[in-house]
């Protein structure tokens, strides 16, 4: 049974509905191991009907509601990627269950490997676009396109700053994966525009313009790619590095929680 055959009623915990305007869904390696804040709410993707379970090390696959003393977060820890079998629209599910529930925006955040020297490891990168190559080859539905809003990615930028925390502008290169990029992909990449590749939010993005939801990706940069780098990188490394990232994004969620 896929999402689409799913009603809405029933579905979720009856106190995460309506219960906020902002989600978040966490990308590999990026939940942190404590929660901040007061965990209000807590379901396991497995127990909720039609919500796919993330096979991926590093994607717990639990809905939260988090009160971070200055509001309150929906987190998707996890997500199903596109590479894992999962159906376009299943794919970007959390995007879709967050609209379900009542939120109105939603921040995508993932590992992404960094494509120019210039953005290092342990940085991080609030896209004002995205690309992908061939994007006629991705089976999107409806015919939504994807779209970063700049008005929420200028708030994710103020909450940034608020906290401390620095962040790039630059182009995400999505690719379907589960293999990285050969170095010749990721020079191609880089001829396009892009800055950072990741294999993570393009089925959210789509799902989150079909459903009404402003969206925005920030992605933590854990690696260098091929064209850069020739060192060793696996999916153990992206979530290694990715434990840093996930100290910082937690405190940012506070921020976030106000918008």
């Amino acid at each position: 049974m896929t999402r689409r055959e799913v009603s809405i009623a029933g579905r979720f915990p009856a106190e995460l509905m309506g219960a906020a305007d902002t989600a978040v869904v966490i990308g590999s390696g990026l939940s942190p191991k404590r929660w901040p804040g007061k965990v209000i709410a807590e379901a396991a993707y497995a127990a909720i009907e039609g919500m796919e379970v993330p096979s991926v090390e590093g994607h717990p696959g639990k809905l939260l509601l988090l009160d971070t003393g200055g509001g309150r977060l929906l987190i998707f820890a996890g997500r199903v990627h596109f590479y894992e079998g999962a159906e376009w629209g299943d794919a970007g599910g959390c995007a879709a269950a967050a609209a379900d529930l009542g939120c109105r925006r939603i921040i995508l955040t993932q590992a992404a490997g960094s494509l120019k020297r210039s953005l290092p490891v342990g940085s991080w990168l609030l896209p004002s676009g995205i690309v992908a190559l061939p994007w006629n080859n991705s089976p999107a539905t409806s015919g939504a396109r994807p779209a970063l809003s700049p008005r929420l990615r200028e708030k994710v930028a103020f909450a940034a700053a608020e906290t401390g925390l620095e962040v790039n502008g630059g182009i995400l290169y999505w690719t379907a994966g589960p293999v990285f990029e050969t170095p010749a992909e990721a020079a191609a990449a880089v001829l396009i525009g892009a800055d950072a590749a990741t294999m993570s939010p393009l089925p959210e993005l789509t799902e989150a313009a079909r459903n009404g939801l402003e969206a925005v990706c920030l992605s933590y940069i854990t690696n260098f790619a091929p064209n850069v780098s020739s060192g060793p990188t696996g999916h153990m490394e992206v979530l290694e590095a990715g434990k840093k990232g996930a100290e910082t994004l937690s405190r940012l969620f506070s921020q976030l929680a106000k918008m």
